[in-house]
């Protein structure tokens, strides 16, 4: 489960410019299913070292924090692929994609395409 700042700026002809900052709560089980194979090959496996699929779910509550800005209430939900690696000792990269279902309010659907860049640090 993570908690992600979601957040946005730009400018447009009437609006002027604008930005916000908005909270949204993920929920994404994943299944990695090269840990093994990764292993036996003597790669890196620690802090799951490995390619996954997941579904993620996204939920926005719809309110932010900026200025000339509304952040919409969703819920999202997407089927990925990814990849995570351990570089060095502390350092995680992870890129994943995919292609779901983004919910707005309570009737509209629409299809998304979610790209995920992290960088982290494990302490």
């Amino acid at each position: 489960m993570e908690l992600i700042l979601n957040g946005g700026f730009g400018s447009g002809t009437f609006s002027g410019n604008y930005w916000y900052i908005a909270p949204s709560l993920r929920i994404e089980p994943r299944y990695y299913y090269n840990l093994s194979k990764r292993f036996s090959k003597g790669k890196k496996t620690i802090n799951n070292s490995a390619n996954y699929i997941a579904v993620s779910a996204d939920y926005q509550p719809g309110f932010s924090i900026g200025n000339n800005a509304e952040a919409s209430q969703y819920i999202l939900i997407v089927p990925k692929y990814g990849l995570k690696r351990t570089m060095g000792e502390h350092f995680i990269f992870e890129v994943a994609a995919g292609v779901g279902t983004n919910i707005i309010g309570s009737s509209n659907w629409e299809a998304v395409l979610a790209m995920d860049l992290k960088l982290g640090y494990a302490f």
